[in-house]
């Protein structure tokens, strides 16, 4: 096929080995099922280490890394988010004619898993599974806001100073205030700034923890909206935020 990718394409195959033969192989039991030699897989099989999608024990048998508990834990933990928060999405969205959202943090990206418009539209192509620099999304700085120091401290390091091309510039000084800002007021208020037609407003959700572990939001396409309606949408995020941490196992 065209645009398939033969070294990825045999990492693929040496990872499903370990469903199809065994929980452990050694790097001649797998050379010997992909029809190849051990030298020619220690590339492949010494970067999926490196990953932590493959282990090796004293005996240098391999097997599945913790690295695929961990995306399983991730992709079980947002379905089951997901399913639970759209009942309260589509509320927000029919109840301030608007778009509501969902989203978590990954890998210092914010990833949308939500979107319910006002007519009930759940617009799943449109925005479910998008990612966007953290940074320049309401959602994103409500999850930011909360990041522990050490991985806020982390963040600014990493990207900051490597802004992807094309992002909106700002300094660390200007983002740390905003962030703050947020965690003293409980939500996030953008009127123009991060899309320039938008008012946008963003809270946490938390686990049982009291860890913030993705946010909520509510979006309209206008700047010029009436501060008593932004009180209540303020409420509604606010509201459905907690409702969601219950959900969760969260004990104000």
């Amino acid at each position: 096929m065209k645009y398939v990718n033969k070294s990825l394409e045999r990492s693929i195959a040496l990872m499903n080995l370990f469903e199809d033969k065994s929980s452990k192989l050694t790097a001649s039991e797998i050379a010997d099922e992909l029809g190849t030699s051990p030298g020619a897989l220690y590339p492949i099989i010494h970067t999926l280490m490196r990953h932590g999608y493959l282990m090796r024990d004293k005996k240098k048998n391999f097997s599945l890394g913790l690295e695929f508990l961990s995306k399983a834990n991730f992709v079980l933990r947002t379905q089951h988010l997901r399913t639970m928060t759209e009942p309260l999405l589509e509320d927000l969205a029919e109840r301030f004619k608007g778009t509501a959202h969902l989203a978590v943090l990954q890998n210092g990206e914010v990833l949308y898993l939500g979107r319910v418009e006002g007519d009930g539209d759940h617009s799943d192509g449109k925005m479910v599974g998008y990612k966007a620099t953290a940074y320049e999304r309401t959602l994103g700085r409500v999850l930011l806001a909360y990041l522990p120091t050490e991985d806020l401290d982390n963040y600014f390091v990493e990207t900051l100073s490597k802004a992807p091309e094309g992002a909106e510039p700002v300094s660390k000084e200007e983002l740390r205030q905003d962030l703050d800002d947020i965690v003293k007021k409980g939500y996030a208020l953008n009127r123009g700034k991060l899309g320039k037609t938008l008012t946008c407003v963003g809270g946490p959700v938390r686990d049982s923890e009291g860890e913030v572990v993705a946010a909520i939001g509510f979006s309209l396409d206008e700047t010029e909206c009436a501060e008593d309606f932004i009180s209540q949408i303020t409420s509604g995020i606010r509201e459905t935020g907690l409702q969601v941490s219950k959900k969760l196992g969260y004990s104000p």
